[in-house]
């Protein structure tokens, strides 16, 4: 996972640790940011006791640096948010030598920094006031632990070992300087712009390793991207911890996407001591086994660097450049498909995102911001609790404002309603409760549009079909949509009707086959998911 987020971190684990791998092949830790006045600066190894004290919300001398209220033994102490290179990366990192491995290593850092500050500019925040409702900006401090390999798992060859694995995890303390005292950090806007944080982070990362020669290839949501030039199969290989996570959710039928707090579950059950059980240097070790997979570690790394010559015929600058243009104007209609309203974090790790294999830093996402918003590509309709913007397109606006005048031009309309004498008949025999019996009423006076609401197992098909039967009987055809085609089969099966996914409908519509009039009743299923357009 590029960006994972975890509150109620432990001192002791990374203080001990470090001193463990200081002993032995990791480095200490490092102070990246540092927004208190402790007389540590940024830049610093970490010292044990400096740690466990600002984990504890004291001060050198053991005096708390927080309100009594905010003392109690469950405070939360730390933030760790793990910055995790891609696979392509870590493998070159592990195969290469060491001036090339300091170099990855740097750009590894830069990035952290990059999305460590944006985070600090947009999430830091401690609260104040009568129940904590006021937000007030502050600083973040934060100790990062690098770390070079996962934890030991046996590979495709029978081979237990530790991958390598490039990452670092950046403990955000959970104290920050506010008017007058220090506070605790509202940790909901640390979780809110974890993804932001993780694009960033990738944006900066890309742009760091383009900078070294390396040739970029992005392959997924979130400013995933991969190394050209290193092996799917040497990556997949090198993997064998995530396989084994992947597997184990198989189990389940699901990916690591669609559950993730199950994955982070699941890698919490099978975690393995993190320790070397072999005397042989790791990057020997790792070089070892590639060769043993027909892969020559040397000429591997030539052929990474050697990417950007290989990638063809050059874009020249100004196309380039009105390309990227081009992608980013199209970033808030795509996510208006999924919501007619999106935040400002969301913008910016979209626009984060988009930078990636682009060559362009991460500290141009804002400037493409405001140039979204001064040329009114974006509309702000709003703030969040944080004072970020909540924007929408004014297509969508449009959109919804028309949704609105359709809703008043339908309102005054009425069909002939069914028999109410039938209706109660229908009632009657269809042991119904009270709420459902109250539906099949309100969905049977006539009205031209009626919403009924309902949680799930509450009886939604026992109350639908009298409601169907009803309305057959006045002379109505009735049908079925659903933005899945899983749900309106159940309807068509459950219910008897005609039955398409709501996309099927509208395509017919558009092709000139129109599937409403004045004598039909359209059943719709889940309307909350119907995007605006639709």
């Amino acid at each position: 996972m590029v960006a994972s987020l975890s509150a109620g971190t432990s001192a002791q684990y990374y203080t001990s640790l470090t001193a463990y791998y200081t002993e032995t092949r990791e480095p200490r830790g490092k102070w990246l940011l540092v927004g208190l006045d402790t007389g540590i600066a940024a830049g610093e190894t970490v010292a044990t006791t400096d740690f466990e004290c600002l984990h504890a919300g004291l001060d050198r001398d053991g005096r708390s640096l927080l309100p009594e209220q905010a003392t109690r033994a469950q405070r939360i102490g730390g933030y760790d948010l793990t910055f995790s290179a891609p696979k392509s990366v870590s493998v070159l990192w592990g195969l290469a030598d060491e001036e090339v491995r300091t170099r990855i290593e740097a750009a590894h850092e830069a990035a952290i920094v990059t999305a460590l500050n944006m985070l600090e500019k947009n999430a830091a925040f401690c609260r104040m006031g009568k129940g904590g409702t006021e937000r007030v900006p502050t600083r973040l401090t934060v100790a990062a632990f690098r770390h070079g390999d996962a934890r030991p798992a046996e590979h495709s060859d029978g081979e237990m070992f530790s991958d390598p694995n490039l990452h670092t995890h950046s403990i955000i303390l959970n104290l920050g300087p506010k008017p007058g005292s220090v506070g605790a950090l509202d940790g909901k806007a640390l979780f809110a712009w974890k993804m932001a944080a993780g694009a960033s982070y990738h944006a900066e990362l890309a742009k760091q390793l383009g900078d070294l020669g390396l040739s970029i290839e992005p392959t997924g949501s979130n400013g995933l991207f991969e190394i050209a030039g290193i092996d799917a199969g040497l990556r997949d290989y090198f993997s064998a911890r995530r396989r084994g996570i992947e597997d184990e959710l198989d189990k389940h039928g699901l990916e690591s996407r669609q559950a993730p707090a199950l994955a982070a579950e699941i890698t919490r059950a099978t975690r393995k001591a993190k320790h070397d059980l072999e005397s042989e240097d790791r990057f020997a070790a790792w070089r070892r086994h590639a060769h043993g997979l027909g892969f020559e570690p040397e000429a591997l790394v030539r052929a990474a660097f050697q990417g950007l010559e290989a990638d063809g015929p050059k874009i020249d600058a100004e196309r380039h450049e009105a390309d990227l243009r081009a992608k980013i104007e199209a970033i808030p209609r795509t996510l208006n498909e999924t919501e007619s309203v999106f935040e400002y974090r969301h913008l910016h790790a979209a626009i984060a995102s988009a930078l990636v294999g682009t060559g362009q830093p991460a500290a141009r996402v804002e400037q493409e911001i405001e140039r979204l918003t001064t040329s009114s590509a974006v509309v702000t309709l709003g703030h969040d609790v944080w004072g970020h913007a909540v924007l929408s397109t004014p297509e969508m606006v449009a959109i919804e404002r028309d949704i609105g005048r359709m809703v008043g031009d339908l309102d005054p309309l009425r069909s002939t309603a069914p028999d109410p004498a039938l209706v109660e008949r229908l009632i009657a025999t269809a042991s119904l409760g009270a709420e459902q019996i109250a539906a099949v009423r309100a969905a049977t006076r006539g009205d031209t549009v009626t919403i009924i609401e309902g949680a799930p197992g509450s009886g939604k098909t026992t109350t639908l079909r009298p409601i169907k039967e009803a309305w057959e009987a006045a002379g109505y055809r009735v049908i079925g949509s659903a933005t899945a085609w899983k749900i309106a089969n159940m309807l068509r099966d459950d219910l008897g009707i005609e039955a398409r996914a709501t996309d099927s409908w509208l395509a017919k519509e558009a092709a000139g086959q129109p599937f409403l009039d004045e004598k039909t009743v359209l059943v719709l299923d889940e309307a909350g998911l119907l995007s605006s357009r639709q």
